[in-house]
């Protein structure tokens, strides 16, 4: 699946290393106030006929530790560095990012959020 292939093109970048990875949804686990979350999730995609292209779309939402915002932010630029200089591979063809750096969302808990799109060319 798009969310899977998408997660080996980041760890082949070692882009999610210092993050725990979750798939769909974020769910904190119990006493990681200090740890970073990455969410993968698929996020719509273009019909597809036959053998002919198609586009998947993919959310990567990063959740920063708490009140330390600062490595989320680096690492969210890291990402999209990493994808506008590695935009072909093997998995997903082509990949490209929509709607840049985005704001950090502040949580009531103490952490701040950002969604970064993808676009993956098939």
């Amino acid at each position: 699946m798009i969310h899977e292939k998408f997660e080996r093109y980041l760890n082949r970048g070692n882009l999610l290393d210092g993050f725990i990875v979750q798939r769909f949804a974020w769910d904190e686990d119990e006493d990681t106030r200090h740890q970073q979350y990455a969410v993968i999730q698929p996020d719509d995609s273009s019909g597809r006929f036959a053998d002919l292209g198609a586009d998947d779309f993919v959310a990567l939402i990063l959740v920063s530790a708490w009140k330390d915002p600062e490595p989320t932010v680096i690492r969210a630029n890291e990402i999209l560095n990493y994808v506008a200089n590695n935009s072909l591979d093997c998995e997903l063809n082509s990949i490209y990012n929509l709607g840049g750096l985005p704001r950090p969302i502040p949580t009531e808990e103490g952490r701040f959020i950002l969604k970064l799109s993808f676009r993956c060319t098939s």
